[in-house]
């Protein structure tokens, strides 16, 4: 039952703040004017809607097979959800804390910053609900070059959705990446998504204090 209500209380938090981003980050405000899906330019948004689904997910799976184990979800979480919502919530307060120019400039988007829940439910709930998440969960432990390839995958697709942005509208989603020359551009790419596989390893570090070690599994099925 736990389960149930943690993924069902998630969800509807993580929804909330989806109609909310709709309603604010419209039109000419979009990274590429009117084209709804370019707001996926930023890692936040992109894990704003990954964590719905994987709590909406977490929801229908707990309430049809709560005592089933789901290795494909269990790996989703393991390698995805978890780590990422771990790493935006330290990137994003960190560079803020460091100059928050570093993450908006204009009018529109500093204002966004200062809307405290629907801030929070951006920054901040992705790590709470990660750490919640591995107290309810034992999930299926897998070795560290399967979950590196899962995060390889998702930096790639992350960085051809970035540039696509900006070589097609000129916006980069973060005005530091803006600032920087190509070489200390990439450098500090490559740092963020070592922040990313840094997430996995402290979650694997409180789970292994929680749960227990459990022995890797290489993910071959569901």
């Amino acid at each position: 039952m736990i389960k149930v209500i943690f993924h069902l209380v998630s969800a509807v938090l993580y929804a909330a703040v989806c109609y909310r981003d709709t309603t604010i980050v419209t039109g000419a405000l979009l990274p590429i004017p009117y084209q709804t899906w370019s707001r996926f330019v930023w890692l936040t948004i992109i894990d704003l809607y990954m964590q719905l689904l994987y709590h909406t997910i977490g929801f229908i799976l707990a309430v049809v097979s709560p005592n089933k184990r789901h290795i494909i979800f269990d790996y989703w979480a393991r390698a995805l959800t978890g780590p990422i919502g771990v790493a935006v919530t330290v990137l994003f307060w960190g560079l803020f804390l460091f100059d928050p120019a570093t993450l908006a400039r204009d009018e529109m988007a500093m204002k966004i910053l200062t809307l405290f829940w629907f801030n929070h439910g951006l920054h901040t709930l992705p790590a709470i609900t990660a750490h919640l998440d591995l107290a309810i969960y034992n999930h299926t432990s897998f070795s560290t070059s399967a979950i590196l390839k899962g995060i390889a995958v998702f930096v790639t697709l992350y960085l051809i959705d970035l540039h696509y942005v900006f070589y097609t509208s000129g916006f980069w989603a973060y005005p530091i990446l803006g600032e920087l020359a190509a070489p200390f551009r990439l450098v500090f790419i490559a740092a963020c998504m070592f922040i990313v596989y840094l997430g996995y390893v402290w979650l694997s570090f409180l789970g292994a204090l929680v749960h227990g070690v459990e022995k890797p599994k290489n993910k071959k099925r569901n």
